[in-house]
């Protein structure tokens, strides 16, 4: 468990954050600038500012963020990104995926986020997936039509 006046020296490159209920304010992570893996492990208010996060994340985690606004947009800004995982991380019913955004990802799991209905997934958006895997999503009853080609290493529970 990291505390929330823990600073991390510039040089780390995997952050694991485990806590039991709320995650510490993250705008600390600015100064990790060779940050390439960061899993995040219980409620998160508001994710911040993509400008905040390093541009050094390859691999994110959320798990239990329980967030209440898309993270998508954010998360869609950072350059690098190549995994992300998102369990029980969103408690809205849209995803948004918005042009540009996602231009290194190349893996998405999408898992255990009962409420969401819709995946708008704009043109440009995730030019590089190569694997998909939307597991317990109810209400999800379609994935978006350009990601249909796309490998799908798990599809169980989607409507």
């Amino acid at each position: 468990m990291i505390q929330e006046s823990t600073p991390y020296p510039p040089f780390v490159s995997n952050i694991p954050f485990m806590v039991k209920h709320k995650v510490p304010a993250l705008e600390y992570l600015s100064s990790c600038q060779k940050l390439h893996k960061l899993r995040l492990h219980g409620r998160i208010e508001k994710l911040p500012l993509s400008d905040l996060f390093p541009n050094s994340i390859t691999m994110m985690v959320l798990f239990h963020s329980k967030l209440l606004e898309d993270p998508m947009p954010t998360l869609g800004m950072l350059p690098n990104l190549r995994k992300l995982e998102l369990e029980a991380a969103y408690e809205g019913k849209e995803i948004t995926c918005n042009d540009n955004n996602f231009c290194q990802l190349e893996f998405l799991r999408l898992e255990a986020l009962p409420k969401v209905e819709r995946w708008h997934l704009a043109t440009s958006a995730m030019p590089r997936i190569k694997g998909l895997c939307i597991y317990d999503c109810p209400k999800l009853n379609k994935i978006p039509e350009r990601l249909k080609d796309v490998e799908m290493l798990k599809r169980a529970l989607i409507g």
